[in-house]
Parts: structure tokens; C-alpha cells; sequence
């Protein structure tokens, strides 16, 4: 009996011994990997591609990649979150290539109109975040909405609900693009300052569309259908506003006064 238990302690000293001894190799071999890895790369230029609202040098100052005598400090996972806290970014892909130079390629969110209210600049982008306008942003030429009728902080708002009117007024440019590309492209504001209308301004064009905030859609189908005819008008420069507020019928008010009215049939 006194054998097989001397036996039995020292078979368990033994497995004892060699897990030890496993463990210690273990922590050696990721100490060793971890120390390489550190040492992998040494950064001594960054490369940013992918960005248009915003020039290079703009997101270096963001992300403090100002002094290459820094970059010592960085690691892959830094650079990526460095730049993608910039609210203008909705990713970036970080990679080393290798002679001390990481590229960062953005992709900036997808802006489709700005809004103006409380005196400040706020780019809407297609997932309806609101994104206040930064400075020395370049490279934005959308339709701009103005005068929302509601009492909202917009400072406060991360994204536009149904309780904003400014959301009626990215309906409005998201429907255009859709019927009218070419319509699109003109729009210089969308004013919703009006309880039931909103006027529409185009570029190059000195005068108003008006529209009612509940038959948009309609209206703007209408819009469509004469554009091509309105814009050809020999009178265009004496044209004040294009009334669509009334059923199927089209109002354009010339400066002199005189009111032509036409209907557009289904």
C-alpha cells in the first residue's frame, strides 16, 4: 500500500510539474510574441485617403497627427479610432505597408442636404443624423433647409424624428431626386417657415415654387411635368412664383402682376 501511494504522489508532483512548466512556456512565448509585435513596425508616416468634405490636413489636426516625433507612441488600433471619432467619418481602414507607413482610407457618411436653424449649420446625412457643420468643410453643395416651424433644440438632436418638421423638408429633396434629378440639383433652399405651405427656391432661377406641406409629392410630380417648358419660358425672368398648392392646376405669377393659370391632367 505504501508503495502505489509514493507511486501516486509522485505521478501528480510530475503532472503538477509539467503544467508548471507549460504555463511558464506559455507566458514566455506570448510575452516574446507580444514584445515582437510591439516592435513589428515603427511609424514614420501616416497616409490619409477617401476624404472630401474635409482636406488631409484637416483630419491629421483632428486625430493630433501633427508631429511625426510622435507617431513612436501609435499603434493601428489608436490611428483607427483616433479618425473615426471625427463626426464626418463613418469608417476607416487602417493597414501597414510596410517601411514605417500606415495608410488610412475614410469613408466619410453620406450627406444629402443641410439645415439651417438656431443660427447654426447642420449637414443631414441619409440616415437622418444630424452633423453640425465644421470649419472649413469644402465640397458641399446641397439643398439647404431653413426656418423649420417647431420649437426643437437642434444642438440637442443626434438624429431628425417625426416630431421635427425639418424631416418634411428632407422628404421634399429626397422626393425630388427621385421624380427629377436635373430639379434636384437646382434646389437652393426649401423654406418651411409657413403653417401649411413651404416656398422653394431654385438656383439661377429668381423665383418661388410654392407647395402645401401635406400633397408634396403630387405637387412635385407636376413640377416635373412642365419643368421642361417653364424653363424654356421666354417670360422667365418676369416669373415671381409657381403656385402648386390647387388640385391639378399650375399658377405662375409674373412681376407685372398678371396671373397665368394651366392644368395638368392625370
Amino acid at each position: 500500500m505504501f508503495t502505489k501511494k509514493a507511486n501516486s504522489t509522485k505521478k501528480n508532483n510530475m503532472f503538477g510539474f509539467a503544467v508548471m512548466m507549460a504555463a511558464i512556456t506559455g507566458l514566455v512565448y506570448l510575452s516574446v510574441a507580444l514584445s515582437s509585435e510591439d516592435n513589428e513596425y515603427t511609424i514614420s508616416l501616416i497616409e490619409i485617403d477617401g476624404n472630401v468634405y474635409l482636406s488631409k490636413e484637416e483630419y491629421y489636426k483632428f486625430a493630433n497627427f501633427g508631429n511625426p516625433e510622435e507617431f513612436g507612441e501609435l499603434s493601428l488600433p489608436i490611428i483607427r479610432d483616433r479618425i473615426q471619432k471625427h463626426p464626418y467619418v463613418k469608417n476607416a481602414e487602417v493597414e501597414y505597408e510596410g517601411y514605417g507607413k500606415v495608410s488610412v482610407h475614410i469613408t466619410e457618411k453620406l450627406f444629402n442636404s443641410v439645415l439651417l436653424a438656431d443660427n447654426k449649420n447642420y449637414l443631414i446625412s441619409d440616415e437622418l443624423e444630424l452633423v453640425p457643420l465644421q470649419l472649413y468643410t469644402q465640397m458641399v453643395n446641397y439643398p439647404v433647409i431653413i426656418n423649420p416651424n417647431d420649437k426643437i433644440d437642434y444642438a440637442s438632436v443626434k438624429y431628425l424624428t417625426n416630431k421635427s418638421e425639418s424631416l418634411t423638408g428632407v422628404k421634399i429633396i429626397s422626393a425630388i431626386k427621385l421624380i427629377n434629378p436635373e430639379l434636384y440639383d437646382l434646389i437652393s433652399d426649401v423654406d418651411l417657415s409657413g403653417d401649411q405651405n413651404i416656398n422653394m427656391r431654385l438656383t439661377n432661377y429668381d423665383y418661388e415654387i410654392r407647395l402645401t406641406k401635406k400633397d408634396y409629392v403630387r405637387q412635385l410630380s407636376y413640377l416635373s411635368e412642365i419643368w421642361n417648358r417653364l424653363k424654356k419660358n421666354t417670360m422667365q425672368n418676369n416669373i415671381e412664383y409657381v403656385d402648386l398648392r390647387f388640385n391639378q392646376n399650375v399658377f405662375i405669377g409674373f412681376k407685372q402682376d398678371d396671373v397665368v393659370s394651366g392644368e395638368i391632367r392625370s
